[in-house]
């Protein structure tokens, strides 16, 4: 939503606007009003300034700043690519969207962010229903008599749990055959109990398995957050800006000057060039 001093700069400039409009035969954007209205509002004031305090420097730049703004603000490809904030001053502050993945599940962590100015990690599983290298249990951890999995109903024929390089794999039954020997049993709503139940974790126990995501259980567990779907969360920080000023000194000789004002007209310029000999 635009603030009153932008509605009120789009009413000023709004000449400028329709111009930009007939030539692109296409309604600008709002975010595309409110940075030329505030770029050339800029400018104006900008110029205003420095011909009351230094005339003698702005020449024909005066005439074509405006012009110069409508033609290239409406046609910066950063419109297409990011967000566009303008500044009223040279220092500011602009809102950053961060979207945050709502829970953990798999490697992914819940608060982590997935996009935002710098990208993050990208989870291609989060959103269906495999849950892939989640680790419950770190090496060196006791394994506790039964583990409550955060995604179910769990699919148990597509169990698998690896302790190191021992593999366990569950059968259509929530029966899991470790290849050193060892037992265990993983049930329908994500209860995992283990044989090995009271010694340490030889090594990080690292799950792969599928769970029933298209089933909303509006009375689910509450360690499922009563739905068996993961979440995305968005969160606006404010960060502050500074423009960087650049500047840049141009000479040039009388003779040139001269060729310009003979080939083009531009009488005008010899006022600064005069200065500048």
């Amino acid at each position: 939503m635009a603030s009153l001093d932008t509605k009120v700069l789009i009413r000023k400039w709004d000449k400028a606007i329709k111009i930009v409009e007939s030539v692109k035969k296409a309604a600008m954007t709002a975010e595309m009003k409110q940075v030329l209205v505030h770029s050339l509002e800029n400018t104006a004031n900008r110029l205003a300034y420095r011909e009351a305090t230094n005339p003698g420097n702005i020449g024909q730049y005066k005439k074509y700043a405006v012009d110069l703004i409508t033609a290239v603000i409406p046609n910066l490809i950063a419109f297409d690519i990011v967000a566009v904030q303008p500044l009223d001053n040279k220092s500011g502050m602009i809102n950053v969207f961060n979207f945050n993945y709502g829970r953990g599940k798999g490697k992914t962590k819940a608060g982590d962010t997935f996009n935002s100015l710098n990208m993050g990690p990208s989870d291609t599983f989060y959103t269906s229903a495999l849950v892939k290298d989640e680790v419950i249990l770190k090496a060196g951890e006791t394994v506790p008599a039964s583990i409550e999995l955060d995604w179910a109903p769990v699919k148990v024929g597509t169990f698998s749990i690896a302790i190191g390089s021992v593999i366990g794999v569950s059968d259509n039954f929530g029966n899991i055959t470790f290849s050193d020997g060892t037992t265990g049993v993983i049930t329908p709503s994500g209860v995992l109990n283990l044989a090995i139940a009271g010694s340490a974790a030889a090594d990080d126990v690292v799950l792969n398995y599928r769970f029933d995501n298209t089933s909303v259980r509006g009375n689910g567990p509450e360690r499922a957050g009563f739905s068996n779907h993961p979440e995305a969360e968005l969160k606006i920080e404010s960060i502050p800006v500074e423009a960087e000023t650049r500047t840049m000194r141009a000479y040039w000789a009388f003779d040139a000057a001269y060729e310009l004002s003979k080939e083009y007209g531009q009488d005008e310029h010899f006022n600064v060039l005069d200065k500048c000999a």
